[in-house]
């Protein structure tokens, strides 16, 4: 029997091979679970000192947005550009609450880097801008004590978003907003969101979104008056031109001078935007007046006794823009009033004087249609539209008179018409043309139709028309040699863009309206007879009227059974037109109010006549007329008072309050005048704001130099202002400004024209009430003693010019008024006053919260 035995030997050295494995491994795993941990706690300690970069940098962030919302001058600064406004609903407070932060956006720096370590070795309070930040203990449970050792930077960046079409914007953003009206604040949740990186060198963190918000409160300015300054020249009485030659680039608004009487004829008794004695007056802007737009004195033919008849003028305005007036009318002989654009009047346009031009290169809009006051059957001779070319009738129809013309360019538009009146009550008997004087060469005689006519027009006005328009197609030589409408040989074309560049640098304009001007005067009087209209070269004549237009040697009826001669408009409804300086809020921005879609009658369904054609298109446009343009025009003119149509005279009652306006703008300066600053300059020590004590005469260029601009300040209506030389700034008197030749203003001129102080203290000017019908008074009138700024003519001649745009065209004026305006044109006004005011500001003087 065998017998076998096991050898042991070298077991154990197995048995610790294996066991030391299995510990390696243990240990192995064991040491990268401490490694892991160590990284997880590297990892999470970054990952809270990037959470907690991200919080401070927000709180700076936040710190500078607080430091924006009680700013003064950052708030001021937003409330003195187009878009913005004091809101008043809630759309409103959105919009703003969305402007302000989109402006503090502007100004916030995009990234943070952020030193930790020198955070933590600070006892754990440290203040950055003026704000303790919290202690760093119990971050995620986890404690870190000062004097720990720290070293990296974090970099903290605003985050970006993207809208619908790809534009980026940071991450800050109005959540809400409150508007509180009684303490004029605005509170604003902002909310802002940041992307936090931090590394020690090994360890990273990054894109650590945080989101935070927080509520801040604007102190909103005081509500300002309505009142913006946007003229060259504002005056309450009249702007009078006596032999001088006055250039003014920018817009002028004149409320002028008035009778007592509303019924009396004697319309030569008012003022507002007058020339006389040869002067002449280029307007290069719009001309705004509640009075006339008017040529010399009131001399006529039909009044003069005794030695030869040689009355002359031969003054002129010139408007490169819109007229917006109650008449544009012609008294003295040999002038002109030349219109570039489009005419408004609440009235008329009238010629009364003989060898006269009234040229309206665009369309006429006649503004009122008549109404009647409380206890009157008709209304008064003030109170409807209509084209008067009476010059033959003032002027015993004399040939000089019948080369007296209106022309109107575009779509001509007579709500009203002209009426026979009574002289002795001024009352209105009733309509002959709704644009006269129709012209009958009879076999009883020569002359006005409507005098040659035996019916009572106040009984039959409309056997009236019918009998015109049948002796118009039947009887010899009927119709208007004076009035030319449409005509396209004196019309100026292709000049849409003139209103917005180089409109008023651009001498061509004026010379290609002259040569149109001259054409008109030198046309003979038969060539003049000649019916255009029949003749087939303009059947028909765009525009509204009632009755019949006596015109291009021929008439133009509205409708009877035979036809028609009016189609609906075609110049008012170009893509060019616009009506300046009356906006709208549209999305957040102001828009012209007036554009061509108003008078587009092929898409006015609102107007809830259907498919408008030639046969109502007089209707569409009456309604149009009672849409809102009326009244926003007379507000226009109206800026501190206010005359409507009462009982037999001016009504002028609501001026009281208007008139709030201009005493508000005097209580403003005497409250803030303390706070004009003196500027240290290269010759030392400078004040910039003159307080007239006397009669002050402005001369030579002390108050012209380079980027000097002044604000001349005077409450003592008896003051006069005299300028002589060159003035930069704003004259803002109650009493007069006289202009001689060679004067130059870069800025602009408010004028009350003259007054007193009631017993209360307050002023009241003395536009404010109308003037007496007497010989005296009407030499006053026709002296320039009612005017508030004054042209005349000196010794030293020269022309005179006063300059809103401070010498800038149009481009230059808008780009220097802020980014918010380039290429925008209908702001023109707005940059040109933004740009004004900053000139003073830069001199001590702020008027921002004033004009």
């Amino acid at each position: 029997m065998k017998l076998f035995l096991r050898n042991d030997k070298g077991a154990a050295l197995v048995t610790v091979i294996i066991i030391t494995t299995v510990i390696l491994l243990f240990g192995t795993i064991l040491v990268d679970v401490s490694i892991q941990g160590l990284k997880l706690t590297k990892h999470s300690r970054n990952v809270d000192f990037a959470r907690y970069a991200g919080d401070t940098a927000i709180e700076n962030w936040f710190n500078k947005i607080e430091e924006k919302a009680n700013d003064e001058s950052f708030i001021n600064a937003i409330f003195n550009e187009p878009n913005y406004s004091l809101p008043s609903n809630d759309m409103e407070v959105k919009n703003l609450a969305i402007g302000i932060v989109n402006k503090i956006k502007e100004s916030l720096n995009k990234r943070q880097f952020i030193d930790v370590s020198a955070v933590l070795n600070k006892s754990n309070e440290v203040e950055i801008n003026g704000s303790k930040i919290n202690k760093l203990n119990g971050l995620q449970g986890l404690n870190y004590n000062a004097g720990d050792a720290i070293t990296g930077i974090s970099e903290v960046r605003i985050a970006t978003v993207t809208d619908g079409e790809d534009n980026e914007d940071i991450a800050v953003e109005a959540v809400a907003a409150e508007f509180n009206g009684e303490e004029n604040t605005l509170t604003v949740t902002i909310g802002i969101t940041v992307n936090a990186l931090y590394t020690d060198g090994i360890y990273s963190a990054d894109n650590r979104f945080i989101y935070a918000e927080k509520d801040f409160t604007f102190k909103l300015p005081e509500p300002k008056s309505k009142f913006e300054l946007e003229y060259a020249i504002l005056t309450l009485g009249d702007l009078y031109a006596n032999r001088a030659i006055g250039n003014v680039k920018g817009d002028v608004n004149v409320y002028g001078t008035f009778p007592k009487v509303l019924k009396d004829p004697k319309q030569h008794y008012y003022g507002g935007i007058y020339a006389i004695n040869e002067a002449e007056l280029n307007l290069m802007g719009n001309a705004y007046t509640r009075s006339f737009i008017r040529t010399g004195p009131y001399k006529p033919r039909a009044l003069h006794t005794g030695g030869p008849y040689n009355e002359t003028d031969g003054s002129s305005i010139h408007i490169y823009k819109d007229a917006i007036a109650q008449n544009i009318q012609l008294f003295g002989n040999d002038t002109e009033v030349a219109v570039y654009r489009n005419a408004y009047t609440f009235v008329d346009l009238e010629i009364n004087s003989e060898n006269s031009i009234l040229f309206i290169n665009g369309s006429y809009v006649g503004l009122t249609k008549g109404r009647t006051a409380v206890g009157e059957e008709h209304p008064p001779h003030d109170n409807l539209s209509g084209i008067v070319n009476s010059a033959i009738i003032h002027n015993l129809l004399s040939e000089p008179s019948q080369k007296s013309r209106i022309f109107i360019g575009g779509d001509v538009i007579v709500p009203g018409g002209t009426m026979r009146i009574d002289p002795n009550t001024g009352e209105a008997e009733g309509q002959i043309e709704d644009a006269s004087t129709a012209w009958w060469d009879s076999a009883v005689g020569n002359g006005p139709f409507y005098r040659l006519y035996d019916i009572d027009i106040t009984k039959e006005p409309d056997k009236y028309h019918e009998t015109l328009m049948n002796v118009y197609t039947n009887q010899g030589y009927l119709g208007g040699h004076m009035n030319f409408f449409q005509v396209s040989e004196y019309r100026v074309d292709g000049f849409s863009d003139w209103f917005r560049s180089g409109f008023y640098t651009n001498d061509s304009l004026k010379n290609q309206i002259n040569a149109k001007i001259n054409s008109l005067r030198n046309l003979e009087i038969s060539e003049a007879k000649q019916d255009k209209k029949k003749a087939g070269e303009i059947k028909k004549i765009s525009g509204a009227w009632t009755y019949a237009l006596a015109a291009n040697g021929g008439l133009y009826q509205y409708s009877n059974e035979s036809g028609n001669d009016l189609k609906k408009l075609e110049f008012l409804k170009d893509s060019n037109y616009v009506l300046d300086n009356i906006f709208v809020k549209k999305n957040g921005s102001l828009v012209l109010k007036y554009d061509s879609s108003y008078w587009d009658l092929d898409n006015r369904e609102d107007l809830g006549l259907g498919t408008i054609t030639d046969n109502n298109a007089n209707e569409a446009v009456w309604k149009i007329l009672d849409s809102g343009i009326v009244d926003d025009l007379y507000d226009r003119t109206q800026p501190f008072l206010v005359r409507e149509y009462g009982n037999g005279i001016w009504d002028t009652g609501a001026s009281d309050e208007r008139f709030e306006l201009f005493r508000d703008i005097i209580r403003e300066i005497e409250g803030i005048k303390s706070t004009f600053r003196t500027i240290t300059t290269e010759h030392g020590e400078k004040r910039y704001f003159i307080e007239v004590e006397n009669d002050l005469v402005i001369s030579g260029t002390d108050l012209a130099g380079e980027d000097e601009y002044y604000f001349v300040y005077n409450t003592n209506p008896s003051n006069d202002i005299i300028i002589k030389g060159s003035f930069n700034g704003i004259i803002f008197t109650t009493g007069t400004v006289t202009l001689e030749g060679g004067a130059n203003v870069k800025g602009s001129i408010i004028a009350a024209g003259g007054g007193k102080y009631n017993a209360d203290g307050l002023f009241e000017p003395r536009a404010k009430y109308g003037i007496d019908i007497d010989e005296s008074t009407l030499n006053d009138l026709d002296s320039g003693k009612f005017a508030g700024v004054i042209f005349k003519d000196e010794e030293n001649g020269g022309t005179i010019n006063v300059d809103f745009y401070l010498g800038l065209e149009p481009n230059d004026v808008l780009g220097a008024a802020g980014a918010d305006f380039i290429g925008r044109y209908e702001m023109l006004n707005k940059a040109a006053r933004i740009n004004l005011l900053q000139k003073l500001n830069e001199c001590g003087i702020d008027l921002r919260r004033v004009f």
